[in-house]
């Protein structure tokens, strides 16, 4: 007999889900270990460094950089005149060139600086002994201490406080006002270095008669007290000089003017700026020609 066919194909069943992937728990366990152990060596590090902050200031986070402070601004002041070698002037002329040099310190940061400086402020004597003084010893023109002493030797008197005492004693008012006498009594009295009392009785000695019999019956306690008395009573006697010398006029003839004036003509000539003795135009009574022929 015939062989039974086979039937037809069904539908193929669904196929079977894919096993779920296993985790891989044996790992999970080293990567947690391994995560831990580094949080806890970073913590160990930021508290270490916490604790060294603390108790050292120094290594504390530097702080935003400043910004660079500007320098200072240096007075302008005038240089000294030149200076030729006159003895008097030696004293002041090393003074001014030291103000500079202490005032602005940028421009004379080196003792060749400053001697430079000086060296070329100098004319005449004072110039040529310069250049004979840093000949004869080269070391001068890097040594200012060394320069200024030469220099103080040659050009200032040793003899200073002496011989102003002197020229204190034989200085006199004369015919200059109390203010120019005052002010070479001052400049004497502080090389010098005398005492307020002594000060006082030279300064007195020194004025004019014509200032003595003014303050003869004054007592100034104090050498200023004494200047300001001398130079009001010099203002005093300068102003009536002054009103001595101005002639004295004569004094004027009253105005006459005519009797026979009536008010309102008064009034009218005032109003029209009229002669009010002949009533003409461009002159008035004190230059009337009228007037003046009147009297002739």
């Amino acid at each position: 007999g015939q062989s039974a066919q086979p039937p037809p194909p069904g539908p193929s069943p669904p196929a079977a889900p894919n096993p779920p992937k296993r985790l891989c728990t044996h790992k999970r366990p080293l990567c947690t270990q391994a995560s831990i152990s580094e949080l806890q060596s970073s913590s160990q590090t930021t508290s270490s460094t916490l604790s060294k902050l603390g108790s050292d200031p120094g290594g504390a986070a530097p702080s935003e950089p400043s910004l660079p402070l500007s320098p200072r601004a240096e007075p302008n002041l005038a240089s000294p005149r030149v200076f030729g070698g006159d003895f008097d002037l030696g004293k002041g002329f090393l003074h001014q060139c030291e103000l500079l040099f202490r005032h602005q310190p940028s421009r004379f940061v080196s003792d060749e600086a400053k001697v430079g400086f000086i060296t070329s402020l100098l004319a005449d004597k004072a110039l040529s002994w310069a250049i004979a003084a840093v000949d004869l010893d080269p070391r001068l023109s890097s040594d200012y201490s060394a320069f200024r002493r030469e220099f103080e030797a040659v050009f200032e008197h040793p003899t200073y406080g002496e011989d102003a005492a002197s020229r204190l004693l034989a200085l006199q008012q004369g015919s200059q006002s109390v203010a120019e006498y005052t002010l070479e009594f001052r400049i004497l009295a502080a090389e010098s270095r005398w005492g307020e009392t002594a000060l006082r009785s030279a300064y007195r000695r020194g004025l004019s008669e014509a200032i003595k019999d003014l303050i003869v019956r004054d007592r100034p306690s104090s050498l200023n007290e004494l200047i300001t008395l001398s130079l009001q009573m010099d203002e005093r006697l300068r102003e009536r000089r002054q009103e001595r010398a101005q002639p004295h006029s004569s004094p004027r003839e009253p105005m006459q003017l005519p009797t026979s004036l009536t008010g309102e003509e008064r009034r009218r000539r005032r109003l029209f700026n009229l002669c009010l003795y002949c009533g003409g135009q461009g002159h008035f009574v004190a230059t009337c020609p009228v007037k003046a022929q009147t009297h002739q």
